[in-house]
């Protein structure tokens, strides 16, 4: 889906910036705190999903780990502070991406009518996105 191709983008485009390990703590970063949001709204095929303490201590447990990972960076110039915020971003995307889809495959009943969505719709994002980025240079 088109949080799918926010994800193959932003890993595509910050790994050889800011590193394989500070993409995924970022990434799993903004996973963890948008899962707490979309369990809370509803958005999952459960419906909404009481958000307790554990379930929070640890999603911050997962944001102070960016922090950390980062900190021992800041000064540096290999520190890109909008690349480590586009993983985060991409991170809420994938926990948007994975209720929707849970949403989808329940409503269908069927699996491959979520991930058949999600390869168009990806596909057709990156596809854009390419032919962009190709004919501006």
């Amino acid at each position: 889906g088109v949080f799918g191709a926010l994800f193959i983008f932003s890993q595509s485009f910050t790994v050889g910036i800011i590193g394989v390990a500070l993409f995924a703590v970022a990434l799993v970063s903004g996973q963890n705190l948008a899962s707490l949001i979309v369990d809370a709204v509803g958005l999952g095929p459960r419906g909404r999903q009481p958000v307790s303490v554990v379930r929070i201590a640890s999603s911050t447990i997962g944001i102070v780990a960016v922090g950390i990972a980062v900190s021992g960076r800041v000064g540096e110039d290999s520190l890109s502070v909008p690349a480590v915020a586009l993983c985060v971003v991409a991170g809420i995307g994938v926990a948007i991406q994975q209720a929707i889809n849970g949403r989808l495959t329940t409503i269908s009943r069927e699996p491959m009518a979520a991930a058949w969505a999600n390869f168009a719709v990806g596909s057709l994002i990156l596809t854009l996105a390419l032919l962009m980025i190709t004919a501006t240079g």
